[in-house]
């Protein structure tokens, strides 16, 4: 009999819980309003040096799971008003406990119908690197040291912890449970040696990846080169990134 009550009261107890998470959520889903961020992450890129246009509205996502929803993102060099990326639908899957907690955290990603297009000029000088505007500041001109303080000072090197490249601390504990592409068109032009070179990504599906971990990818997509040489690939791979 003590344990019929007892096992009635940790199912009370386990649905109240539920209840519980179901109101926080869908309060949280009525009170915040992703798309009122549109303007804030606009202005914080361009404080940054990076034009960037977010045409669509930033919204909920609730399948297959909770999340983001982005659409008609672009990304412009800072000296031309051709794209350098356009972005057509991006979901980002969260978990409702992290949100929860005031965490976010990705736990899967789905990228459609996005162009990426690099081109290279006639003076050598790419798209991609003017995609941060250089920041304007005052010319200051060096004082002058003593002649035994110049001999003095050598240039420091670098220890091994930072000479050593490797993943950023910040995000080594990046995980994602699957990440899809469909419908990807990178393009590269090199004006200045008549080259021209696109891929299709017509599908590409990542799983469980972290850092340090074998994770397994699945790809189908299409390579070309001056519009001749056409060349696909179908098939799944194993792969490792290190963080150091």
């Amino acid at each position: 009999m003590r344990s019929g009550k007892l096992l009635t009261y940790v199912l009370l107890g386990l649905g109240g819980t539920l209840v519980l998470l179901l109101l926080a959520v869908v309060a949280l889903l009525l009170l915040v309003n992703p798309d009122d961020y549109r303007t804030r992450i606009q202005q914080q890129a361009s404080d940054a040096g990076i034009r960037l246009e977010l045409a669509g509205k930033i919204g909920w996502n609730f399948y297959p799971k909770l999340g983001f929803r982005l659409q008609q993102i672009r990304l412009y060099p800072y000296d031309s008003d051709e794209h350098l990326l356009e972005l057509g639908r991006m979901s980002l899957a969260l978990d409702p406990l992290d949100l929860l907690s005031g965490k976010i955290r990705v736990h899967g990603m789905a990228i459609e119908d996005t162009e990426l297009v690099l081109q290279r000029n006639v003076d050598g000088s790419g798209n991609w690197e003017k995609l941060i505007k250089p920041a304007q500041e005052p010319l200051q001109q060096e004082p002058k040291l003593p002649h035994t303080e110049q001999q003095s000072q050598q240039p420091s090197t670098p220890s091994n912890e930072t000479a050593r490249a490797g993943v950023p601390t910040q995000i080594r504990g990046l995980e994602l449970s699957v990440v899809t592409l469909s419908n990807i068109q990178l393009g590269y032009t090199d004006q200045a040696n008549g080259l021209e070179a696109g891929l299709q990504i017509n599908d590409f599906v990542l799983h469980d990846f972290r850092f340090d971990q074998w994770f397994q990818v699945e790809l189908n997509l299409a390579a070309r080169l001056n519009t001749q040489a056409q060349t696909s690939l179908k098939g799944g791979l194993e792969l490792r990134v290190a963080t150091s």
